[in-house]
């Protein structure tokens, strides 16, 4: 009987020292841990609320494409032709300003992908104008004009980004 109640109580004792050891270390840490998941709460209201500005920002640059879309839409195709025009001249102009701009960035290896890149997007702008200006209807000339101005527009976008990136 002696040994069945030795064990009995051996069997209470090591789960309730476990638990006792269990509460005190996690009693320590708790603190902590409320801090961390506070840091971590923290981050995604940070994280939420940066995405949201994105979003916000995303979606008024893209209300402005449209509106400028809608407006082209509305003049002549020589007229549009001559803009479109010189959008392309600025945006070629706007390379080279990078390209010769005394920014130490333009040294930079992933600097000279961006700028080649760029070279390459022009490239296609002036490729898909010349498409563009060989349409031979006017509903022809105004389906295409829709693609040619998303392409002009994100090639002006990546110059601009390009420029500040440059410092210019």
């Amino acid at each position: 009987m002696r040994q069945s109640y030795a064990k009995v109580h051996l069997m209470k004792t090591i789960p309730l020292f476990l638990l006792a050891v269990v509460f005190s270390l996690s009693a320590t840490p708790h603190a902590e841990a409320q801090t961390f998941m506070d840091k971590v709460r923290r981050a995604f209201d940070s994280t939420k609320q940066t995405v949201g500005e994105a979003a916000r920002g995303a979606g008024s640059a893209s209300k402005a494409w449209l509106e400028k879309a809608k407006e082209n839409l509305r003049l002549s195709r020589p007229e549009y032709t001559s803009r479109a025009n010189t959008r392309i001249i600025n945006a070629a102009a706007g390379i080279q300003k990078v390209r010769t701009g005394p920014s130490g960035v333009v040294d930079r290896k992933y600097y000279k992908t961006r700028l080649a890149a760029l070279d390459q997007h022009l490239e296609y702008a002036r490729a898909e104008f010349a498409f563009l200006q060989s349409s031979p209807t006017e509903q022809i000339f105004r389906d295409r004009q829709r693609d040619f101005d998303f392409t002009l527009w994100s090639l002006e976008e990546a110059v601009a980004f390009a420029e500040t990136e440059a410092g210019l």
